[in-house]
């Protein structure tokens, strides 16, 4: 290269992927007029490329040295900094996306468009069939719904259409099975869960509402339980020595004694009010000792001491 004939002024890092490409355009013109040889046009891309960008470069072939890789290598290394993903679907996704914005003429707007259009690669498909194809593939990645799948397909390679639509087809099946399993997994214990849930449900509806309604128990004549649930199912009455209740709510008629027909025969009204007096008397403390965690055997005791004192003081009158 005997001499110049124009000037490449470094790279701007802080353009980035769009000021690269133009950039790198520049080079190739630059090379070409000054008829650099392809064996050195390496070293004459490092020499003009700037500090920036050699840094950048430097960092990206490490541990390789610069000067000892081609102008291809140094390009690819490049573009993987700026673009990580230099897949053609995203570029023709953006491509088909792109509109002209409000304050953007058509002179601009068009060459936005012819610079998207360079990362698209449209050039790789010469016949319509080709075009056809490229493009009912692009809006297939580009419109389905499967964006697993859609990732698959922009992280590899460039596939064909049919396998394109293979992939996809895969996918569709996976989810769709897997939604199938997670299902059934979910909802195989349901209806034991909801059996059980169901009972304690309405055993606990059938306490409420006996506490609810004031409903007494004919067991021991007390409220906030069924028949059923009460402590008292199992003790025996001493009235009537049968099981299942107290002798407080016993129903079965006692033996008369020799106080009562005697004061039926004389039909003396003081002492039947006086016995009927003291007898009250008496049972008001019995009620008011009873409690909930008293056995039976305490009732008992209590209406037997009820009935000896009852009977000594109708003996006193």
């Amino acid at each position: 290269m005997s001499s110049v004939y124009s000037v490449l002024e470094p790279f701007d890092v802080s353009t980035g992927i769009d000021g690269w490409e133009e950039w790198l355009e520049r080079f190739e013109i630059f090379a070409e007029a000054n008829k650099v040889a392809r064996t050195n046009i390496h070293t004459v891309f490092l020499n003009h490329c700037g500090p920036q960008l050699y840094r950048l470069v430097r960092e990206a072939v490490a541990p390789e040295k610069p000067n000892s890789m081609s102008l291809e290598a140094l390009i690819e290394a490049v573009q993987g900094r700026f673009d990580p993903i230099p897949g053609i679907y995203t570029a023709r996704a953006e491509f088909y996306a792109r509109k002209q914005q409000p304050d953007e003429s058509v002179a601009v707007f068009m060459t936005n468009l012819r610079r998207l259009a360079r990362r698209c690669q449209f050039e790789a498909t010469p016949t319509v069939v080709d075009r056809v194809d490229a493009q009912l593939q692009d809006q297939f990645i580009i419109g389905m719904c499967d964006a697993e799948t859609r990732r698959r397909i922009l992280r590899g390679p460039k596939l064909p259409l049919k396998e394109v639509y293979s992939l996809a087809l895969l996918g569709e099946t996976v989810a769709t099975q897997s939604r199938l399993l997670e299902e059934r997994a979910a909802g195989s214990p349901a209806p034991t869960v909801h059996a059980l849930s169901n009972k304690n449900r309405s055993g606990r509806s059938n306490q409420a509402s006996f506490a609810a309604e004031g409903t007494k128990c004919w067991r021991c004549d007390r409220k906030g339980h069924s028949a059923d649930s009460c402590r008292f199912k199992e003790s025996l009455c001493h009235r009537c020595h049968k099981k299942g209740h107290v002798s407080k709510v016993c129903r079965s008629s006692l033996p008369t004694t020799g106080w009562q027909q005697e004061s039926a025969i004389s039909g003396n009204s003081r002492r039947t009010d006086r016995r009927r007096s003291v007898h009250a008397v008496e049972q008001t403390p019995s009620r008011g000792t009873y409690s909930t965690s008293e056995s039976e055997d305490d009732l008992s005791q209590n209406e037997k001491v009820l009935e000896i004192q009852v009977d000594r003081c109708i003996r006193g009158l």
